[in-house]
């Protein structure tokens, strides 16, 4: 079984967020004062839940200023279904540490060698739902040149398992789907992606694996599977 390219996912796969939860600036603490206290927990994850229309990945949004604005009316609205009194510059600044501020991300420790190792031996792709900003912090870490090809579900319009998505990363790659191996953290991803024709390997690095496929613990293991392949 010959693979020509390695489809990553980026949540979960290569990066995590910095305090445990998607939804959560870097500077909360700072920007929130007192208001800090709720976040994290279940009244603020309920109330971004019912929110989340507004943050949709599966619709088509290439510009990050449009995504400030989203980003800050969810603030509003979150703000207003937690009860806190935040003024507008506090909203302003929150919405602003949320679309541009890199470090709400934590990368895996492995993520940056292993981007190395690959890079030259094979074809790169990452494959994420993830708003505009996402592909402005790869660029500003540097973290996007090792990729052939970068593709966001808001550039597609669709979230994976949407077989749109898995055939726009072949189109841009120039390459079949069974030329290529995916890696997700969820389960009905990959099953989209073997839908698609592509084989599948799940990231497990917080937990236990959840479909009965070939699963890895980091992107050690990953390339041990992967080198088992070419």
């Amino acid at each position: 079984m010959n693979r020509k390219a390695l489809i990553l996912d980026a949540g979960g796969v290569l990066v995590r967020p910095l305090h445990g939860d998607w939804n959560i600036p870097a500077r909360y603490r700072e920007l929130l004062g007192d208001c800090a206290r709720d976040v994290p927990g279940e009244a603020y994850r309920a109330a971004c839940r019912a929110e989340a229309a507004l943050l949709r990945e599966d619709v088509l949004l290439t510009d990050v200023g449009e995504e400030y604005e989203k980003r800050l009316q969810f603030l509003k609205n979150v703000a207003a279904r937690m009860g806190w009194t935040l003024d507008g510059a506090q909203l302003a600044a929150m919405a602003e540490d949320f679309t541009y501020n890199p470090e709400r991300y934590d990368w895996y420790v492995d993520t940056r060698e292993s981007l190395s190792r690959w890079q030259g031996r094979a074809r790169l792709g990452m494959l994420s739902d993830a708003m505009p900003s996402f592909r402005a912090f790869l660029r500003a870490l540097d973290l996007e040149r090792p990729f052939d090809a970068v593709v966001l579900s808001t550039e597609v319009g669709a979230c994976k398992p949407d077989p749109r998505m898995y055939l726009e990363i072949c189109r841009r790659m120039e390459l079949a789907p069974a030329d290529c191996l995916f890696v997700d953290d969820r389960a009905c991803n990959l099953r989209g992606a073997m839908d698609c024709g592509m084989a599948a390997v799940q990231m497990c690095r917080d937990g236990l694996p959840t479909w009965d496929g070939p699963c890895v613990r980091d992107l050690a293991e990953l390339n041990a599977y992967w080198e088992g392949l070419i």
